[in-house]
């Protein structure tokens, strides 16, 4: 096992640290091992098989679902006259409404003493701690493979929390287990647009984001005696400024939805289920309509964007589904490979031929989850994709057989004509 040092470093980047290598050998599997491994593979492959055929069965249920929702949402949307009167005549309808955002008092976070008007406020809290990365090498040598796996420890800004127990080499590279200050959000009271106070699901979807100034930041929490300071927009506590220690933190702040009346508050246009002076989701075919976007958009415009978003989806997931049929199918005709592995060009030759079989099969069967999910909600779209997905294979297999060769017409036996016989020629 090698070994190298190199020191860690101040600055507000990453910085390096140490570094080793560890070598070790594995002798090559015997054929009936390899056997055996394969065996798994089929099971594990047939898992896999499976479970990609629920995932594309559902994301078709789903994708017709909200679809159709979509759809009534956009026959049965109501624009309401204005956000600032009261309608009474559309309660438990779905409406539609734009306006200025507002609330009953400032988003605060108080161990730092910051309060804004604002609907949100998030604090992003990074520490700096010990990373483990690693490098694997493989090189084949007779009887085995020898692997060279190189472990490096660099000093980084996370948001989350490294445990260095999992760390190969964890002495040197010791983290804190917790955050002094965790990253948190806060929300304001009764946020609303005109008279109409927002769900908490619609205050989510208020994502226009605003870094907090923190230059005229007061309030400092107990540090024990840590050095605080700002620095490019982010609070900094520290054991030793110049010099970042694992442990010392970086926080941020932000703010989304403006409702400072004197400095122009946010604008949203809001599509939702109204209850009285409450935005609520609206149900529809098992989801949910509640949407809001910053500034002013019509009510189609909205809607559009979202069926566009359900189509972007359902393609996301059909594709993920056949990725995982298609790895079903490899880990399941493994076994094939390992039987001819021991023939070098019979192997390739195989291992060729394999590939488009599972390719194959998998675009084929995927074909056919779909086909049978559509066939449910849209018969005829349904019966199309089935039959796309019986022809596959056929085609495929029309393409890749072996052409007849046409014998050649035999021509009849001509008897060749017979030489003239040579005449010398008379002299008188």
């Amino acid at each position: 096992m090698s070994m190298s040092q190199s020191g860690g470093g101040g600055g507000y980047g990453g910085s390096s640290g140490y570094s080793h290598t560890r070598t070790t050998f594995r002798q090559d599997q015997g054929f009936f091992s390899r056997v055996g491994n394969s065996l798994g593979g089929i099971v594990f492959g047939t898992l896999l098989i499976a479970g990609a055929c629920f995932l594309l069965f559902w994301n078709e249920g789903n994708t017709v679902h909200m679809a159709q929702a979509l759809d009534e949402g956009l026959r049965k949307v109501v624009a309401l006259a204005s956000s600032e009167r009261e309608s009474t005549h559309t309660d438990g309808s779905l409406v539609y409404l734009t306006g200025l955002l507002h609330a009953a008092s400032n988003v605060a976070d108080a161990a730092f003493g910051i309060s804004i008007q604002a609907a949100r406020l998030e604090r992003t809290v990074e520490m700096y701690q010990w990373v483990e990365t690693t490098t694997t090498h493989r090189f084949n040598e007779p009887g085995g493979t020898r692997e060279e796996i190189s472990y490096y420890y660099e000093k980084h800004w996370r948001s989350d929390l490294v445990s260095h127990r999992t760390f190969d080499n964890p002495f040197g590279h010791e983290n804190p287990s917790d955050f002094a200050f965790p990253s948190r959000s806060f929300t304001a009271d009764k946020v609303a647009v005109g008279r109409y106070q927002l769900s908490s699901s619609l205050i989510d979807q208020i994502v226009d984001w605003h870094t907090v100034d923190l230059t005229h930041h007061t309030q400092i929490p107990s540090t024990n005696g840590k050095s605080v300071f700002v620095q490019d927009g982010s609070l900094y506590i520290v054991q030793h400024r110049g010099d970042l220690q694992a442990g010392d933190l970086r926080i941020r702040f932000r703010y989304a939805g403006n409702t400072d009346k004197h400095a122009s508050p946010s604008s949203v246009s809001v599509i939702a289920r109204q209850s009285g002076k409450r935005l609520e989701p609206y149900l529809s075919h098992g989801h949910t309509l509640e949407f809001l976007v910053s500034g002013v958009r019509s009510a189609e415009d909205i809607l559009s964007a979202e069926q566009a978003k359900n189509v972007v989806q359902s393609w996301a997931f059909r594709f993920v589904g056949w990725l995982l049929m298609f790895f079903g199918f490899a880990a399941a005709t493994s076994i094939v490979g390992v039987l001819v592995d021991w023939i070098p060009i019979v192997r390739t030759i195989v291992g060729f031929g394999v590939l488009l079989i599972n390719l194959t099969l998998a675009t084929s069967l995927s074909f056919v989850v779909i086909a049978l999910g559509w066939i449910r909600y849209r018969p005829l779209v349904g019966g199309l994709l089935l039959l796309l997905a019986i022809g596959i294979p056929f085609v495929l297999g029309k393409m890749r057989g072996p052409k007849t060769v046409q014998p050649q017409q035999q021509q009849p036996y001509q008897q060749a004509p017979q030489a003239q016989q040579f005449q010398p020629p008379k002299y008188e």
